[in-house]
């Protein structure tokens, strides 16, 4: 072998390349007749070498193998979108339970705010009937005149009560009211 740098290094080294580049190609070509004779036997050529055999049969071992795993692969990832759609149903029906508990605590709200305002119309109709309306002194109930100006006082009319839910959207009515204030239809019809 000739020193590194000496006279016959570049034709040393252009031949060490080239051996090295055969020595692919005959790798690639190892590969290529290894893919041939494979698929020449998975078509059924019958090969009588023992050697050859056995590794055909490890190559039907593996492919067997690879075929299970990948079985397995689809069992997980079936589990997986079945978790995640029980998940996501999950989580669906909890936004569901929330939404309807909000809708709830609204219409109480609104109950609520409605019996204030049914209570007030009461109160502000007591409080009128119960004073004169010439004088604004208060007066006794059921009275015909005044206890203070002498004015005659008109008998209260009796209050015809309005349905507590509209007839036509089932929507909670303000009492007194004469048309629903959800779908503006006539109350009592």
């Amino acid at each position: 072998m000739a020193l590194f740098g000496g006279p016959y290094s570049n034709e040393i080294n252009a031949l060490n390349t080239s051996i090295k580049a055969e020595l692919g190609k005959i790798q690639g070509s190892q590969f290529n007749l290894g893919t041939i004779l494979l698929k020449k036997m998975d078509e059924g050529l019958v090969i009588e070498d023992a050697d050859l055999q056995a590794e055909y049969a490890k190559v039907c071992e593996y492919r067997n193998n690879i075929q299970q795993m990948n079985g397995q692969l689809e069992d997980i990832n079936r589990k997986i979108a079945e978790e995640e759609a029980a998940r996501q149903a999950e989580i669906e029906r909890k936004k569901a339970e929330a939404e309807a508990a909000r809708q709830a605590r609204i219409a109480e709200a609104e109950a609520i705010k409605l019996a204030k305002q049914a209570q007030a119309a009461q109160q502000a109709v007591a409080s009128a009937a119960a004073t004169c309306p010439t004088c604004g002194k208060a007066v006794i109930a059921g009275a015909a005149f005044c206890g203070n100006c002498g004015s005659k006082l008109e008998a209260p009319k009796p209050a015809t009560p309005a349905p507590a839910f509209c007839g036509k959207c089932g929507n909670s009515l303000i009492p007194g009211a004469m048309f629903c204030n959800n779908c503006g239809a006539k109350v009592g019809q």
